[in-house]
């Protein structure tokens, strides 16, 4: 199987049986290619051979070969796809230790004020019986971050937020590890409720919560959901940025949509696009200027996607690929400084 050097995939033989759930054979790619190669009975397992992609997109060509004779390694074929010699890997060993509840959240609050946060609230919680906590929350227009921190340093944590009495959820973090994160974006007064999932040996709680309030960019009239879900795609980080009314904004169908915008050569700028109804499968955007080409795309969520660029020429040309059955989505780009290059 053969790609671009920058491909990257794995082979994997799956198993001959449904129920057979034994590990299967796998062979990473390297340099864009790998190659199995199987004798006797062991060319059984060919037909069972699947590729996982490990790029989020790629061509691959398949080429066969049959040969009574032991078939030489594409490396010595294709020289320019010779990775070198690799680094065995390491061992990760055990997890490190944690710090204590207020190191982590003096340093959480920290954190969150050194990116703007307005406002940085603590509340602690007992567990239940069962390890598991829930607590009533009303989010204020804005985005906001909350941190779980359990009191056993050993704990793995889980946690969602869920929006009430609606039953949606808003936020979720099933990760191994000992704190749980949580984000979300709202455009008015919301009633949520956090809840913690069973902990081990966890007695009490610690929930940080940040907040950063929606920046005028996020214009009234697009409506509370679009507010909220564009807000969220912008993160707080990119939040700074939308303070500003946008230079453009659009709504797009499903698919893909070509979008000439107006710019300034020299000037910087961060486009976002995100569904304002239906739920999105995922957003993908990309321009090309004399800097070069500028890409990126949706996380697994699909919530949306942003893109910054500093334009060339007086138009930029934006791709943007939106998928989502009988969703809308909503483009919206601001200014963001510039290069000093005229």
């Amino acid at each position: 199987m053969i790609g671009v050097a920058s491909a990257q995939f794995v082979l994997r033989v799956l198993p001959a049986a449904a129920a057979d759930q034994s590990m299967t054979p796998s062979q990473p790619s390297a340099a864009g290619a790998a190659q199995v190669v199987r004798c006797g009975l062991h060319k059984a397992e060919l037909p069972r051979l699947a590729i996982e992609m490990r790029s989020p997109r790629g061509v691959l060509e398949v080429v066969r070969a049959r040969s009574r004779r032991p078939v030489p390694f594409l490396t010595e074929i294709l020289p320019h796809r010779d990775p070198g010699p690799s680094v065995p890997l390491g061992r990760v060993g055990p997890r490190p230790n944690a710090s204590p509840v207020a190191t982590r959240s003096r340093g959480f609050a920290l954190d969150a004020k050194r990116r703007g946060a307005e406002q940085v609230a603590r509340a602690e919680l007992g567990a239940s019986a069962g390890g598991g906590a829930r607590l009533r929350l009303r989010l204020a227009p804005g985005c906001h971050e909350l941190r779980v921190l359990p009191d056993n340093p050993v704990s793995d944590v889980d946690a969602e937020l869920w929006r009430v009495p609606q039953n949606e959820l808003l936020a979720s973090d099933r990760a191994p590890s000992t704190d749980a994160s949580l984000e979300a974006c709202v455009a008015e007064p919301t009633n949520c409720e956090l809840r913690v999932g069973a902990a081990t040996h966890a007695r009490n709680f610690t929930v940080m919560h940040a907040h950063w309030p929606l920046p005028r960019g996020i214009l009234a009239n697009w409506g509370a959901t679009a507010r909220g879900r564009l807000a969220a795609t912008l993160t707080p980080t990119g939040l700074p940025l939308a303070q500003e009314p946008p230079v453009d904004q659009a709504l797009l169908p499903s698919g893909v949509s070509v979008l000439g915008v107006g710019v300034a050569p020299g000037r910087c700028y961060l486009a976002a696009v995100a569904p304002v109804r239906g739920r999105g499968a995922g957003v993908a955007l990309s321009t090309t200027t004399a800097f070069g080409r500028h890409q990126n795309q949706s996380g697994p969520d699909g919530l949306g996607a942003t893109l910054g660029f500093c334009a060339s020429d007086v138009t930029a040309r934006i791709d943007v690929e939106a998928r989502g059955a009988g969703s809308t989505f909503l483009f919206a780009m601001w200014a963001a400084g510039g290069t000093g290059l005229q």
